[in-house]
């Protein structure tokens, strides 16, 4: 038997996380979000999207507890997670549940999504930043059965302004339809659009990067399925 259930299971406090469970709260859906760290943000407008997650009362925020694995079933997900104050391992049930938890996902690894069409270039001279391997990953597909990648789960690129904004969107885009199909306003159905719509805008936006660093970008049509 699980510990706990709940509607919407999010791995992943950052940007994105919090902006789907702020998305599913606008639209009256519960669900609780998991957060490894126990530390404040840092970042000014991280700090503010958590501030407001911790507010509201849809919205089950643990800090310091930690995804490790998954099983998916025909209308659930089942995760295991670990409580860091504790040490207790604690089972969840959830009707969905969503990867927020970046470029290391472990939600990505658990559901052996690869990224596909990885390009393995050092780019850190060009960029003037902290070291960076390059790597310009998108996830081969954004779902498994009742189990979704949002933003840098399902996109791994070096972090600027234009890719959290594309992170912003996925997460607005996946909270909108579970939202309306856990509330009856749409149909299931609705859910097999995320991907074709979110997955073509990462290749572009990792068109425009490449074009950005003037490295040549191999022929690769946006992949849907």
């Amino acid at each position: 038997m699980p510990d706990f259930r709940t509607r919407v299971l999010v791995v992943g406090a950052g940007q994105s996380g919090c902006v789907l469970a702020l998305e599913l709260a606008r639209n009256d859906v519960p669900s609780v979000l998991l957060e490894r760290a126990t530390r404040p943000p840092r970042r000014p407008e991280l700090a503010v999207l958590r501030a407001a997650v911790h507010d509201h009362p849809l919205i089950d925020l643990r800090a310091g507890w930690i995804f490790t694995g998954l099983r998916l079933e025909p209308d659930r997900t089942v995760a295991t997670v670990i409580d860091r104050g504790t040490r207790a391992r604690h089972i969840f049930e959830a009707e969905y549940l969503v990867g927020c938890d970046g470029g290391q996902s472990t939600v990505r690894r658990s559901l052996a999504v690869v990224l596909d069409d990885a390009l393995p270039f050092d780019v850190s001279r060009i960029l003037e930043v902290t070291p960076w391997d390059g790597a310009l990953g998108i996830a081969r597909t954004y779902r498994r059965g009742t189990a979704f990648l949002v933003g840098e789960s399902a996109h791994r690129f070096h972090p600027c302004a234009s890719s959290a904004e594309l992170s912003v969107r996925d997460a607005a885009d996946l909270g909108g339809k579970l939202a309306a199909v856990l509330t009856g306003r749409g149909e299931i159905g609705l859910l097999d659009s995320y991907e074709g719509e979110r997955r073509p805008c990462a290749v572009l936006e990792r068109e425009a990067l490449v074009r950005s660093l003037a490295v040549p970008l191999p022929d690769i049509q946006p992949r849907t399925t």
